[in-house]
């Protein structure tokens, strides 16, 4: 029996990754606060049902920066995803292409530039992180142009890495060193093991154009000078590099990490056609706002200026409306395409976002609002305590 939601996928996913790959994609930074706090959020708010006006069918269809998307989700950017899977970001930017829907590739993916702009139409949108100066950062940008990609999305949360204590106590390191700690861990799970073997895909391909698969220990010096970009490196992004950035990419461009208004603020001003509001999965400062408290107050300093995407915490279909109703463009969506991945590759993937569209659909319907576009604040009722009796209206 295919799993029949997100959670039953993340199950599959435990069951299916060594212990050490499956922590790296479900934890977050230090207590988890803000990994708990980015599901829990959306239980401050109830859905208040009407009586339909029509009988139009349900419609989820939008667009992002005038790409057409069949339902209001998007892919967040995974990184690392080939020790999920084989597959990795090539297939599941073909599964995202398939289904009309933006995916956002990971700038630590496991397929190159390349291999995603010939091997995927329409190409995917693409993350950059801002590591190693404008000469590096800028190479990059030029090689996603001349991919292809769709648009570029800067994600402004990662000065350094955070403090991931499930990785620490898994001994999890990028790239994986075989230990006595988690050997057997490795080795109990076959098919996992057989498939990184075969496949090489387990470390970031952020410097190689080609398609072959290099020597293991080739890949192996890859995946140490990445992680030496990231753990060893202070960045401190600045608002004139993203100016800088801005100007230099001519297509649709986005900002990832946002969630202070003021900087909702900046970031129209500077010219972001898209703001995702995120706590990068609450993996890096533990104790920041969940996305979803952070949304409105993004949307108002927006003021209509840029579209907004939330990203952190969505597991269900309701939670998609939450959030649109709210005045989220779409939601983006990272582990639960993760766990899908490793459950069942990109077939998973797709029935995953299938069943996904499925809840969206059944939620509009019941809340008596067939089209995406029609929801706003008025459709929810606020509850200042969870646990509480007493609702008042959202402002």
């Amino acid at each position: 029996m295919k799993p029949y939601n997100i959670e039953r996928y993340r199950e599959a996913a435990r069951r299916a990754l060594p212990r050490a790959i499956f922590d790296f994609v479900d934890g977050g930074a230090e207590d988890e606060v803000t990994l708990r706090a980015n599901h829990e959020a959306f239980n401050r708010y109830r859905l208040r049902h009407r009586v339909h006006e029509s009988a139009d069918p349900v419609d989820l269809a939008t667009t992002l920066c005038g790409q057409p998307m069949s339902m209001p989700v998007m892919l967040s950017p995974v990184g690392n995803v080939g020790m999920v899977h084989p597959a990795g970001d090539l297939g599941v930017a073909r599964t995202a292409a398939k289904l009309d829907l933006v995916m956002l590739m990971s700038g630590s993916a496991s397929y190159s530039i390349e291999e995603v702009g010939r091997g995927v139409d329409p190409r995917p949108w693409y993350q950059l992180y801002p590591w190693g100066g404008r000469d590096y950062y800028g190479e990059i940008m030029d090689r996603a142009a001349a991919a292809g990609f769709r648009g570029l999305v800067v994600t402004v949360d990662t000065a350094m890495g955070g403090n991931r204590e499930r990785d620490i106590a898994n001994g999890f390191t990028v790239p994986l060193r075989l230990t006595r700690r988690n050997g057997w861990d490795l080795l109990s799970k076959p098919a996992w093991t057989l498939a990184v073997l075969r496949h090489r895909r387990v470390v970031v391909r952020v410097f190689r154009e080609d398609d072959s698969r290099p020597p293991l220990r080739s890949l192996i010096g890859e995946a140490a000078r990445t992680a030496t970009q990231v753990t060893n490196r202070v960045v401190r992004l600045t608002w004139d590099d993203l100016a800088w950035i801005r100007s230099r990419w001519k297509r649709p461009f986005g900002i990832k990490g946002i969630v202070d208004p003021r900087d909702a603020g900046r970031a129209a001003e500077l010219g972001a056609d898209v703001i995702y509001v995120s706590n990068h999965g609450g993996r890096q400062l533990d104790g920041a706002p969940a996305a979803l408290e952070a949304l409105p107050a993004i949307v108002d300093a927006a003021g209509g200026r840029a579209e907004i995407v939330l990203d952190g915490g969505v597991r269900r279909g309701t939670d998609v409306v939450k959030a649109v109703c709210l005045g989220a463009r779409a939601v983006s969506i990272g582990r639960p395409w993760a766990y899908a991945l490793a459950a069942a590759g990109p077939p998973g993937v797709e029935h995953m976002l299938e069943s996904l569209r499925s809840e969206i659909t059944r939620s509009l319907t019941l809340l008596g609002q067939p089209n995406v576009h029609r929801l706003d604040a008025s459709y929810l009722v606020e509850v200042a305590d969870p646990q509480a009796r007493s609702f008042s209206a959202p402002k």
